[in-house]
């Protein structure tokens, strides 16, 4: 038994008590967060959205007070005005295929579907792409394709550029190198002659 030890440290009871005030008080405070995010989530959902104050023009004329049948400005704008619905971006569907526009496009390019598509499907899927229209996405893709598949088609990139101009430095100094060495005389293995 350790002389005091009560007076300067906490019982077992003490430390039990202690944490269940913590454990109850995070639980609550984790609660009161996920009623708050709920109640976020359900407004965004509700889209309620509260006109702006609409700045009155004339100050003798009050918005409160109109003529009968006449519209609030604030009203009319509002009303005028298609509310845009957003679409969520989504992973690319199992069933998606090329549309009939995607066939008539790449026929009038001479763009190869099939190769093109499953491009498209393996890049998608490969970087987790998310779009919210994957007919537009491939429809860009094919418009697209030919920039990037230029090098089948005579297009050359700097690197291979100077790949070429380095081999045709080789060449040119092998063509000097042989046009240095004495040139054999009728049939000899050797610049002599024998």
């Amino acid at each position: 038994m350790i002389h005091d030890f009560l007076d300067f440290n906490f019982s077992n009871a003490d430390i039990q008590r202690k944490r269940e005030e913590s454990n109850a008080r995070v639980t609550a405070l984790r609660e009161r967060r996920k009623r708050e995010r709920n109640r976020v989530t359900r407004d965004v959902k509700e889209e309620s959205v509260t006109p702006l104050p609409n700045p009155n023009p004339n100050p003798n004329t009050s918005n409160d007070v109109l003529d009968a049948g006449e519209e609030n400005p604030s009203e009319a704008a509002t009303s005028s005005k298609p509310s845009k619905s957003r679409t969520s971006k989504t992973l690319i569907p199992d069933d998606w295929h090329p549309s009939e526009h995607h066939v008539q496009t790449a026929s009038e390019r001479g763009i190869d579907l099939a190769t093109e598509a499953e491009k498209f499907r393996a890049y998608a899927e490969s970087n987790a792409k998310r779009y919210a229209n994957w007919d537009q996405a491939f429809n860009n893709w094919l418009l697209n394709c030919q920039n990037f598949n230029r090098s089948q088609h005579g297009y050359v990139n700097r690197s291979q550029q100077r790949y070429e101009q380095n081999m045709q430095r080789v060449r040119n100094a092998q063509i000097a190198e042989r046009a240095k060495q004495p040139q054999l005389t009728g049939g000899s293995d050797n610049a002599f002659g024998f």
